[in-house]
């Protein structure tokens, strides 16, 4: 298996799950500038502070609950989630089919 080439910034051991990495590489490839809903979980309890941080990167926040929180923002500003010490993992949000008898 070749290693992912050095300019790629979603290496596997980052914090972004693989349907996102997946997801960012296909916006960056084709230059998009999609808005994505994602998933933050955080090391502790959303503070204040926390969610001032998350807003500077650009992000909108939408719903807090505990530790995890609902935003959205383009692939420029997701790729700055990565920085945040408190971030421990960012999900890409996918709507759920229900199946209906």
């Amino acid at each position: 298996m070749d290693a992912p080439a050095a300019s790629d910034p979603f290496q596997p051991s980052d914090k972004f799950d693989a349907p996102l990495r997946i997801k960012l590489r296909e916006l960056k490839k084709n230059e998009a500038k999609e808005t994505l809903r994602v998933l933050v979980k955080c090391s502790s309890k959303i503070s204040d502070e926390m969610k001032t941080a998350l807003e500077k990167t650009g992000l909108k926040i939408g719903t807090i609950a505990g530790n995890i929180c609902t935003t959205s923002g383009n692939i420029h500003v997701i790729e700055h989630l990565q920085a945040l010490q408190f971030v421990q993992r960012v999900s890409l949000s996918q709507q759920q089919q229900y199946f209906h008898p």
